[in-house]
This record gives structure tokens, sequence and C-alpha cells, in this order.
């Protein structure tokens, strides 16, 4: 057959399957290329994230630690001059002063009586509201300003007594100072009840994490205020480029190797795929017969067509190495077809020696029944031989069920119209023998071989054998044992009640020729599917 050649069941072939075949190497490729980055990037990435996290914890540390530090100095400040509260602001100025000037961190000192400030260390005396609810846990209070700095954002430190409270302030840039050591690549803040304030000094009502991402959010356990600290979310893919560039070389590498091993076993795929399609239009699968003979006398009744390879340089391929891609390929339909058309040319010329009623079997599985082209093949086929002169069998194989469909079920009441038997090929190794004896009409029971090994022997094969034949007789069908290798074997399934046998004890699969030499000169009983009785 010529390439381009379009076969009826309306596919263009072998090209478009090329074209196919093409997109999905490249495709298989792209993605076996593309697998090792994207799998790595997630990994990579949280790889960043962990090492951003861990120098984030760090800082918050480090920044919790020294915040705290000042607000023990303001602490120390307040116990100092506790005993103040209640004494004229006259008699208390010079005490605060001295407090102010022997602590660090501390801007002024101030006594509240009555919920109101009265003394200041910076202002003498005074009357402001001293609003104890805004304290975060009645101790801490951070302001945008007040009288004296209204532009300055400042801490104020609290210190309850039994008559009133003591009133530190913090300026504001030790707070700040503190917030901008070494922490460039992070924003760092402070919050307390609410209020956050930066090392810019502004103070917002909110955690300021616009277009960032919180690393590290903790509260300190000494004192009623947080720390968090956020970074870019650019940061994680400006380190991944700069700082894992290692990786990503290491990812694209294998990428590499990965895309060039699926690129390798693919062409090896596909040239083995295009060794089979040249192989079908050049007519080098050729069928072998091997002989069904009558379980009772050993007398050739039929045959089945098995597959071989006759290649041009490598010789005689066995099924074994080409049969599963053709099924993978679909390739096994035009072979079938092909094989077909030489065994009707070989039982043609042969007819005169034929027994009546001749057993020609072929093996078709679910690809075969995807359209009704096998009905068309099968009449073909019996087309030049007159009536009872050959019965056709197809075999169901098991290695993939055929689906249950209004197309399958129709193909099989034609092909039963039309004179065509069903056998179930390898019965009781799969999952769909049962299935297919309720959905077809089927004639014959293939017994596998591996249940024939053991004919005779106690052992699970044997009770499975016994059931069979039972269901055979029960549903009327013909029995057909596989593999019989020894008399022993065919004594015992003779016995059975088995109605035909192949195996190399009867022969071999070989060409026509040779077949014909050998079997059709022995006359023998027709080989006939048993009738189901009518219900």
């Amino acid at each position: 057959m010529a390439k381009g050649t379009v076969y009826r069941s309306g596919h263009e072939w072998p090209s478009a399957r090329r074209l196919r075949g093409k997109f999905r190497h490249a495709a298989f490729v792209a993605l076996a290329g593309l697998l090792p980055p994207l799998l790595g990037l997630p990994v990579l990435s949280w790889q960043v994230r962990q090492a951003i996290e861990a120098e984030a914890a760090g800082i918050h540390e480090f920044v919790a630690t020294r915040i705290a530090a000042i607000f023990t100095h303001a602490n120390n400040a307040a116990g100092e001059v506790t005993s103040l509260v209640g004494s004229s602001c006259a008699s208390a100025g010079l005490g605060l002063r001295l407090g102010v000037t022997a602590h660090p961190f501390v801007r002024s000192l101030n006594l509240a009586e009555n919920g109101r400030i009265y003394c200041s260390s910076l202002e003498g005396s005074v009357d402001y509201a001293e609003e104890a609810e805004a304290y975060a846990d009645g101790r801490l209070r951070l302001m945008p300003g007040n009288q004296v700095t209204p532009s300055r954002a400042l801490v104020v430190y609290r210190q309850a007594t039994q008559s009133g409270s003591v009133l530190v302030g913090i300026d504001g840039q030790h707070l700040f100072d503190v917030l901008s050591l070494g922490v460039s690549e992070f924003t760092v803040q402070v919050g307390i009840k609410g209020n956050w304030v930066g090392p810019k000094g502004v103070v917002t009502a909110a955690l300021d994490g616009t277009g960032e991402a919180v690393a590290s959010f903790m509260e300190s356990t000494d004192y009623p205020f947080a720390v968090g600290v956020a970074y870019d979310k650019g940061r994680i893919w400006q380190n991944l480029a700069t700082e894992y560039w290692p990786s990503w070389l290491l990812l694209a590498l294998l990428g590499v190797l990965s895309g060039y091993a699926v690129h390798r076993f693919a062409s090896r795929h596909s040239s083995l795929a295009a060794e089979l399609q040249r192989a079908v239009e050049a007519d080098e699968f050729v069928p072998f017969y091997q002989p069904i003979v009558l379980a009772e006398s050993g007398k050739p009744a039929g045959a089945e067509v098995l597959v071989r390879w006759m290649h041009p340089s490598e010789g005689l391929i066995p099924p074994n190495q080409f049969i599963p891609l053709a099924e993978r390929t679909g390739l096994i339909v035009p072979m079938t077809y092909r094989l077909m058309e030489q065994v009707k040319r070989d039982l043609s010329s042969q007819l005169s020696r034929l027994p009546a009623r001749f057993h020609i079997g072929f093996n078709i599985c679910a690809a075969h029944c995807k359209s009704m082209e096998l009905l068309e093949r099968c009449r073909d086929f019996l087309e030049p031989f007159p009536p009872d002169s050959v019965v056709m069998f197809v075999e169901l194989t098991e290695r993939e069920a055929i689906p249950a469909t209004p197309l399958t079920d129709e193909l099989f009441i034609q092909l039963d119209r039309i004179g065509v038997q069903v056998a179930l090929d390898d019965f009781g190794t799969g999952n769909s023998s049962l299935d297919y004896l309720q959905r077809f009409t089927v004639n014959a029971l293939k017994i596998d071989q591996s249940f024939v090994a053991k004919a005779g022997a106690e052992s699970l094969s044997s009770h499975i054998l016994d059931i069979v034949a039972d269901l055979a007789g029960r549903l009327k069908l013909t029995l057909i044992a596989e593999g019989v290798e020894t008399a022993a074997q065919r004594d015992y399934l003779e016995k059975l009640g088995v109605d035909y046998m192949q195996g190399y004890l009867f022969g071999r699969p070989v060409p026509f020729n040779n077949f014909a030499s050998v079997h059709l000169d022995q006359p023998a009983k027709p080989i006939m599917p048993k009738q189901v009785e009518s219900a």
C-alpha cells in the first residue's frame, strides 16, 4: 500500500499520525525540560523565605532587647522619684531634674495626681490631663508629639503609685536609632497599644506593611510593646537571582538532561513506531498457522493465525517484541487487516484440500472495535469461500477491555449475523471474560496455557479447568485448550470434555506452505460450535 493511502476507517494515515506524533514529542520534551525548574522554584523560594525569616527573627530579638533596656531605665528612674508624688512642685522640682540627669534615655520626669499632671522636670508647675486609659497595661504610651515637641514622637512610661503616678518621657529618637541599626533591608517598627512607629519617626495606626510581607511579629514579655519586622516581597526574587544562581544552574542542567532523556526515549519509541509503520506498508508481517485439532482424534480441523515479522535485515522477529507497541500505536489494526488479505489468498489457493468448515481464527483487541470496519473486513474475508467451507473466528484478547458502547454491541450483533464466530482467548486470566459472555454472542472458550500446563495435577489450576469445562457445558460453548505439550495433558483434557486442542504437541506455528503440506492431507471432522438451546 502506498504512503498517504486513506484507510477505510476514514483517517489519513500515516501523515496525520506523524504530525500529531511530532507535536506530542515536542510537548513532552518541553515539559520534561521545564519540570526540574518548576519543581525546584517552590523549594528554593521556601529556602529563601526561611533564611530571610531567620534573619528577621534575629533582628527582632536584637531590637526588642534594646528597647526593653530603654524602658528598664525609665522604670528605674520612675522608681527613684515615686516618693515625690503628692509633694508640691516647688519641693519636688529639683529631685525630678536630678533623676533625669542620672538615667540615660530619660527626657523628662513628671508627677500626676488625681488624673492631672501637675509637675514637670522641663516646665515646672503644669496642668495637663493624665489620660491613664491611653496607656498600654497602664504603663506605656506612644505619642506623635506633645506640648513641648508637638512634631516629634515620644514614648511615655508610667508607673502608678498609691497616690498618683510618675510619667517618664522618652525621646522617640532613641527608639528610631534602635530601629535603624543595621537593618536597611528590613522595615522594623515598634507598636504600643495599636500605634506604630518606624525609623522615620512617623506614628501610624497600623503596622506599615504596604507592599511588604511581615516576617516576624512578637510581643515583649516584659513590657506592653511589640516589634514587627517586614521585608519587601521582591527581596525573595532578588535573593533567588543573586544568592542562589548556582542552584538555578543546577536546575537548568537537570532540565536539559531530563529533556534530552525524554527526547531519546521518545525518539526511540517514535523510530520503532515508524519502523512498524514501514513494515506494515511493505507487507513484512506474515501469517503463521498453528494447527487446531480434534480432541478425540488429533486430526486437524483448523488453525489460529499468528503474526510474525519478516524483517529484511533482522530476520524473523517474534510477536512479543512488537505486538505491545503495535497495540499502543494503533498499528495493530491495519496489520491485522493485511494479514486477513494474505490468509484469504492462502486458503483460496488450497480450497479443495481444506476440511469442511475449516476453522480459521484471528486475534482482535479493543482497537479493532472502535468502528464497523472490522465487520467490513470479515465480510470481505468470507466472500470468496463457498458456504460451510471456512468458519471464521475472531478471538477476543484481554490486554485492553473492549468498552461497552452501542457501537461495539451493534458490531458483534452484525458479526454474528454474517456467521463470524466469537471465541474468548486466554479465558480465565483477565477481568473481562464474564462481561463478554453477557454482552456478546460467544461461541467458544479458549483455555489459557497456564492452566493447561498443570492439567491433571492436584493444584488450583486443575480445579479452574474443571470449572471452565463445566461452564462451557452449561452454556453449550465449544471448548478449546491452548498450549498442549504432553500426551498426559492431552489425555486429561480429552476426559474433561475439551472439544479442540492446539499446542506444540500437534504442531508449531509455521508458514502456510509448511502447514498445508503437513496438515491438509488428513481428513478431519469439521469444527462446529455447539448450538445454544432456546430458553
